[in-house]
């Protein structure tokens, strides 16, 4: 194999990486749509902001669907991990924010 064409493969590689990266931010940013009207549900109905049981059953259901053995059960929880801690974030500042309209549904 000529020099030249190991390069095109490996730029044909990248750029398939980049497409799958660029998914994965579009799933992200979807993903952060309904945690926000999570969010404003739990705001509304004066529910616990963290629900621990839920991460758990998150993570083991994801660990036990990975058919792939490229990805370690550690790798996926570190990755969800940081999603939730996010996710938090962002619901704890939907939470926080209270609107005229919140103060007048609660008078």
């Amino acid at each position: 194999m000529t020099k030249s064409r190991k390069k095109s493969e490996i730029v044909f590689f990248r750029e398939k990486i980049d497409k799958i990266d660029s998914q994965i931010i579009k799933l992200l940013v979807s993903r952060f749509v309904f945690i926000e009207k999570i969010a404003q549900y739990k705001k509304s109905h004066d529910l616990l902001l963290v629900q621990k049981q839920r991460e758990k059953d998150v993570l083991n259901k994801l660990t036990h669907n990975v058919e792939s053995k490229s990805l370690r059960n550690g790798f996926i929880h570190a990755i969800f991990r940081l999603i939730f801690n996010e996710s938090k974030k962002y619901q704890e500042k939907i939470i926080s924010t209270t609107t005229i309209f919140d103060k007048k549904a609660k008078n």
